[in-house]
């Protein structure tokens, strides 16, 4: 009798320490929530600004079954930012994600549809082999290959994809230099701006050629 009554105070004490254990878990979730949410959207506003330096206001767009219209994303839309200098748009910043050799790499890509021109790139979330890998956020020559690279439409508008190029060659214009070490890597990141860009970048330019606001 004695053993039954001690098992389950065991049981009830295990319960109950479970019990605040997993209380407290969700209240500490629920408190540092908004925190999180503040600071990703610092980052991002902090990385839409290196990319396009003019931005004063960021205006948010969502690019669902082909359609871009204002507003913020849902899931499974893809997230597009016009940058604003005063209200005059100073071009757009697109989010894109994909595989890379370790895991997922999420980046943002700026687009000047004035120009036809891809004006830099931002390296959001990668896990990336350190020393490696990781230097396509970090290798300036790689970084540089993406900032007033042109990417004019055809009057169908077809992009015309980005390739990376074999060291030592010659380059065409929409050709890049990988990084040595980490071509995987490289290569991951110019194929999710392409599938990307062959989605965002016709529609951008659509609506950017329709507002005639940029004269």
């Amino acid at each position: 009798m004695a053993a039954n009554l001690e098992n389950l105070r065991l049981i009830l004490t295990l319960t109950l320490l479970s019990t605040f254990c997993g209380a407290g878990l969700v209240l500490i979730y629920y408190l540092t929530e908004p925190v999180i949410k503040q600071s990703r959207a610092l980052d991002l506003e902090q990385a839409i600004r290196k990319i396009i330096p003019q931005t004063q206001k960021i205006r948010h767009f969502r690019l669902s079954q082909g359609i871009l219209s204002d507003g913020l994303a849902e899931k499974g839309d893809l997230r597009i930012f016009e940058s604003l200098a005063g209200e005059k748009s100073t071009g757009f910043v697109i989010e894109a994600s994909g595989s890379g050799f370790q895991d997922k790499i999420v980046l943002l890509y700026g687009y000047d549809p004035a120009s036809e021109t891809l004006t830099g790139i931002h390296i959001m979330e990668s896990k990336e082999t350190p020393g490696l890998g990781d230097k396509i956020g970090k290798d300036p020559a790689f970084l540089a290959n993406f900032r007033n690279r042109e990417v004019k439409l055809t009057e169908n508008s077809y992009f015309s994809p980005l390739v990376l190029a074999s060291p030592g060659r010659s380059k065409k214009g929409h050709e890049l230099d990988g990084i040595t070490g980490a071509t995987i890597s490289s290569r991951a990141v110019v194929t999710i701006i392409n599938t990307s860009a062959a989605k965002a970048l016709p529609e951008v330019r659509r609506v950017w050629a329709r507002r005639g606001d940029h004269d």
